[in-house]
């Protein structure tokens, strides 16, 4: 009985580098042959190879602007967030500590009832898990 040997992580990704360049290859080549090579062998097809072609560059287009939008409204978004943290690290840990109570308390008071009964009885079987294992850590040091 022979026994396989592990192949190790690196062999596995050169492998899978390598299929991932093959099909990367064949699709290249397919992309070639349909919108160079058989508008040239078959002249019929030429009309539907510059449509679906203009199509093609038209939605990358799209999705350019749409990228450059996003990228833009997260920029803002981050230097917003980023001026806020230091505006709250100027006042020091006590307003950080007051902003975070207050938006946590906001959000709690637009959830529903039952879900504030739930989060109020998770919290404070948090709060008696931690007191228990503290008292009993403390327990054993004395």
């Amino acid at each position: 009985m022979t026994t396989l040997k592990p192949i190790p992580p690196e062999v596995k990704r050169m492998r899978r580098i390598k299929k991932y360049l093959k099909r990367l290859i064949l699709v290249a080549a397919m992309a070639l042959f349909y919108f160079f090579l058989l508008p040239k062998i078959s002249p019929k097809y030429a009309p539907s190879v510059e449509k679906n072609k203009e199509m093609i560059l038209e939605s990358a287009k799209n999705a350019r602007t749409q990228i450059s939008q996003i990228l833009g409204t997260a920029t803002q978004i981050e230097e917003k967030l980023t001026g806020e943290k230091e505006k709250l690290e100027g006042q020091g840990p006590e307003a950080l500590i007051r902003q975070t109570v207050d938006d946590l308390t906001q959000r709690v008071k637009a959830l529903p009832k039952e879900q504030v009964q739930k989060v109020k009885r998770e919290f404070c079987s948090d709060v008696i898990k931690e007191a228990t294992l503290a008292s009993e850590e403390q327990r054993k040091m004395e």
